[in-house]
């Protein structure tokens, strides 16, 4: 008798040969385009032809996973995988008998209808067909399959013609027709269907008669008879298309398909596409000999291959979680070192006729990279969706996926020729890692559960056995909105980092705006004055608003400001744009902390209000990097193309709990909260409810006052008495000294002018934008460390010793700039200014910048602080405005020496009265830091007093209203 596990890889065996065919699709490039690149070709490509060659089976990919997934769930999943076979075998037939381009790219469409069909159709055939035992590795077989298609028609395409390849391509779709010629209907799709006596025949035919196969497809038919006893409306149209978008706000398809979105992009920047396609053109980059290129690539090729029938074997012993994160990361630091050796290299710092080192390095990062990175984000579409958003979710997922190869193919080639293999490596390491940090928060362990078990997490937010506890989830949602503040906050430092790239070239001969170093200089320090416009037009917004619209408006500003430079032809429009820019700067300086503050728990607050810092670095880090290899008007595209995905990551953000109870929308609010926070934190939405009644209450019993003179005598005896309190003005006067001691601590020279700071401590004899780039990771490391610092450590701990290391690292510089200059140092002397500047960005970067953030969003209780957020932020603005426009002036006068000395000063001073001042405020909710300031609970009679000051009209904005947009 066959053994259930022989029925099922037998079964599987056509999804795995069908991705064979599909990796030879991917790979095919290698053969075709060298080949219509011959002087003897009939048939010629240019580069715009070439890369759309290439690319077009990525896009046509949309197609069909929107075919599929409506093939599958109307007439099930064996009718759905035979006919989207037969686009492929078409596809290779116009490849074979091609007499121009566009039979060939008809070719190619038709090859990526069945590639991206296939993608999600047979991750979810596998996880339906599939004992949970076997998933894994039946699901990493997947992966395999697609690699070896790629190193068979690395093999064939070196041998043989491209169209003899073609030929031989159609096979694994043959073979695949024929084996699903023999299967039986998917169990699932059945019992949705409401045929459960098939269903049962097809399961146990599959899984064989076992108690843990019996209790599986009991819970499976028991889920769809209660599904489908609910009652079903015929809709119209219009209601069908309602209730599409409607899925898009719930949270078990919203969460699954945010995970998938967030591996696609994993995927494709971990080469899983990319690689192949190019393999040729970048091996022989990379070792600077392309007549071995092949032999590299076959090498390369094989590795890859066996890694992912590793990884097959892996995913059986281990968590799914822990061989995506322990390979994923390890393989994040690996690509980065291969980056920096071949930009080394190539700069001339370290020799560069070694090719084996680079090539080995990729060879363990390959490894690394198919263990995890590009077999689990497959394996994911056969797991995460329920089984009623299967169809719609694989179509989402499908296009996701179909974009992002389409993308990755169709951009690599502009990559490689303008960054070289290091640059463009280095921006797909870096938005890996990225990509892995989201789903750590994110992704659920899937190991050994049933897709029901699945199911019933994303519909409750735990397994029903308890496994694993519901943090994952509130993460997840935490994780979510706060990546729409944080790309918000990004643009801020978008906006300033841009200032680097755009001042140099208008600076260059044959500028299309010439500038001079007053103008230069109103182009830096603009978006300052503007800022203090934002700053009180933000808090009135979300005050009547929502925090959610509020957000959603500061991003507009934004966007018209980017599309000005880039369409930008004199000084003026650049002026105005920057103006603009600075607007959202200080709208978003009102909202960040606020959001945060209010969306995040308290346990997770300080790492979630660090991720402000990390994202302003790392977009910094990369305005500086597209500045340097991109002309400005590019860069500011690039940066516009940002704010646009921010805009659709805040419309599915849910809107503040606080703000809904405030508005006495307490429904909403618990489930805003409940959202957010998941169900254990209970106690601090009974407080911000309760209090919320007592400030409505309060509101009450004013409106009854008849008298408007006695009325608005007594708001103004209120607010008299309200700002001679110490819970009012201690906040005020922190926060207006952590502000000097966020924006004197240098950051805006590190920033704005690094090469002016490097060109004086440093001298013009080093590589200047090397040394700037290397200054921007640092920053990122030095930012991520403090993720976890801030998790350990207590706020004025952190505080105390960074300030103090910031305060020693500037006069340090000033010390050795001053040496430097009167010759007592020798000028070709710059190991030890290099490390000052280092140790100065360390400490800002780690503490004095990202502290700003945390303790904005802590300090200010209550409604009155909108009041008080507003001065503080006043203050801020014009901090901004006046370090940034002077420091043309101060160096050119007092030089670096005397600045830094004068920043030293500064925070000295601040420092004394933060320490005096500050409480600490880890691990503690809002309302405790609030009767912390206040020394008690507030009364009700207080109440009174702080609603008079809140109903001030000129002052009616928001609560906690002040985080610096610091850069």
């Amino acid at each position: 008798m066959v053994s259930p596990f022989v029925r099922q890889a037998w079964t599987l065996s056509a999804v795995w040969t069908n991705m064979i065919g599909q990796g030879m699709m991917l790979s095919y490039t290698t053969s075709l385009l060298p080949g219509l690149q011959d002087p003897d070709s009939p048939i010629k490509a240019d580069l715009n032809t070439a890369s759309w060659l290439a690319s077009s089976c990525g896009l046509s990919g949309i197609p069909g996973f929107l075919i599929s997934s409506f093939l599958m769930d109307l007439y099930g999943r064996r009718l759905a995988h035979g006919l989207v076979i037969l686009p492929g075998i078409i596809g290779w037939l116009c490849i074979y008998l091609a007499r121009g381009v566009p039979a060939l790219m008809i070719g190619r469409i038709l090859g990526g209808v069945t590639a991206g069909a296939t993608v999600s159709l047979g991750a979810i055939v596998i996880g339906e067909y599939s004992d949970p035992r076997y998933r894994g590795v039946f699901l990493n077989l997947k992966t395999a399959s697609v690699c070896l298609g790629g190193m068979s028609v690395h093999i064939a395409g070196h041998f043989l013609h491209w169209r003899t390849v073609a030929l031989v391509a159609l096979i694994p779709h043959l073979m695949a027709l024929l084996v699903v010629y023999t299967w039986p209907e998917s169990p699932a799709w059945l019992a949705s269907r409401g045929d459960y006596e098939r269903s049962e025949n097809s399961f146990y035919w599959l899984r064989g008669k076992t108690e843990a196969s019996f209790n599986e497809l009991e819970e499976l038919i028991r889920a769809q008879m209660d599904q489908r006893s609910k009652p079903v409306e015929k809709n119209t149209c219009g209601e069908s298309m309602f209730d599409f978008f409607k899925r898009f706000t719930q949270k078990d398809f919203l969460k699954p398909v945010f995970i998938i979105l967030i591996s696609s992009l994993l995927l494709e920047t971990s080469g899983r596409h990319i690689f192949p396609a190019y393999a040729l053109q970048i091996i022989g980059e990379v070792t600077g000999n392309k007549s071995q290129s092949f032999y590299y690539t076959l090498g390369i090729d094989v590795i890859i291959t066996s890694s992912a029938v590793c990884s097959s074997m892996l995913v059986k012993v281990m968590k799914r979680r822990t061989l995506l994160f322990s390979t994923g990361f390890s393989a994040c630091a690996v690509i980065m070192i291969a980056c920096s050796y071949l930009f080394l290299a190539a700069e001339g710092v370290i020799p560069n006729d070694k090719p084996w080192i680079p090539i080995g390095i990729f060879v363990v990062y390959f490894i690394l990279a198919n263990l995890g990175c590009t077999p689990i984000p497959l394996a994911l579409l056969g797991e995460v969706f329920p089984l009623r958003h299967r169809g719609v979710g694989s179509a989402v997922a499908g296009t996701f996926i179909s974009l992002g190869v389409m993308l990755g193919l169709q951009v690599t080639p502009y990559l490689l020729i303008n960054l070289k293999v290091h640059g463009t490596f280095a921006v797909f390491g870096t938005t890996m890692g990225l990509s892995l940090l989201a789903l750590f928060f994110m992704l659920p362990e899937t190991k050994d559960r049933t897709l029901q078990e699945i199911e019933d997490y994303f519909n409750y937010g735990k397994f029903r056995d308890d496994k694993l506890e519901r943090c994952d989830e509130e993460k997840a949602m935490m994780c979510f909105v706060t990546a729409g503040v944080s790309l918000n906050m990004a643009g801020s430092g978008l906006v300033v980092g841009f200032t680097t790239a755009l001042l140099q070239q208008l600076r260059s001969p044959g500028s299309i705006i010439p500038i001079d170093d007053t103008s230069g200089s109103w182009i830096a320090a603009i978006p300052g004055i503007s800022l203090v416009f934002g700053n009180f037009i933000a808090p009135t917004t979300m005050s009547r608003y929502g925090r959610k619209s509020a957000n959603l408006i500061t991003i507009v500003p934004l966007m018209v400001g980017w599309a000005a430079i880039y369409f930008a032809t004199n000084i003026t429009v650049l002026l105005l744009a920057r103006f603009l820019q600075g607007l959202c700067m200080g709208m978003c300086t009102s909202l960040a902390s606020v959001l945060l503050g209010e969306y995040t728990s308290p346990k997770n607050r300080g790492v979630f209000l660090m991720t402000i810092s990390v994202s302003i670095a790392m977009a910094v880090m990369s305005v500086h990097s597209l500045g340097s290899y991109l002309t400005w008007q590019t860069t500011a595209l690039v940066c516009g193309c940002i704010a646009f995905i921010d805009l659709f990551i805040v419309i599915y953000s849910p809107e503040s709990p606080s703000w809904l109870a405030e508005k006495g929308k307490y429904d909403a609010c618990k489930q805003s909260f409940r959202w957010l926070r998941g169900d254990t934190e209970e106690e601090e939405l009974r407080r911000i409810i309760e209090a919320s009644i007592h400030l409505r209450e309060a509101k009450a019993e004013m409106r009854k006052t008849k008298s408007a003179i006695k009325k608005f005598r007594n708001k103004l005896d209120d607010f008299k008495m309200t700002v001679k309190k110490k819970e009012f003005l201690k906040p005020i006067i922190i926060m207006i000294h952590i502000y000097v001691l966020g924006q004197w601590s240098g950051i805006n020279m590190l920033v704005a002018y690094p090469i002016d700071l490097f060109t004086r401590i440093v001298g013009k004899d080093c590589n200047i934008p090397l040394l700037v780039l290397t200054l921007d990771v640092h920053r990122i490391i030095a930012n991520t460390t403090a993720l976890y610092v801030i998790q350990k450590v207590k706020r004025r701990t952190i505080l105390g010793v960074t300030v103090c290391i910031n305060i020693l690292a500037l006069l340090a510089s000033a010390a050795y700039s001053y040496s430097k200059e009167h010759g007592y140092i020798p000028a070709d002397e710059f190991s030890i200014g290099i490390s000052i500047v280092h140790t100065h960005m360390f400490a800002v970067a780690t503490g004095s910048l990202p502290l700003c953030f945390i303790i904005a969003g802590e300090i200010f209780p209550l409604e009155y602080r909108s009041l008080a957020g507003g001065i503080s932020v006043l203050f801020y603005s014009t901090n901004l405005f006046v370090t940034i426009k002077t420091v043309p002036l101060l160096l050119s006068t007092i030089n670096l020496y005397g600045t830094y000395v004068l920043y030293a000063s500064l925070m000295v001073y601040s420092l004394v009265v933060v320490w005096y001042l500050l409480p600490e405020t880890k691990d503690r909710t809002l309302q405790d830091i609030e009767d912390e300031f206040r020394g008690r609970p507030l009364s009700p009679e207080e109440l009174k007093s702080v609603q008079s000051l809140a109903s001030l009209r000129a002052y009616t904005t928001d609560r906690r209203c002040s985080n610096p947009v610091v850069v």
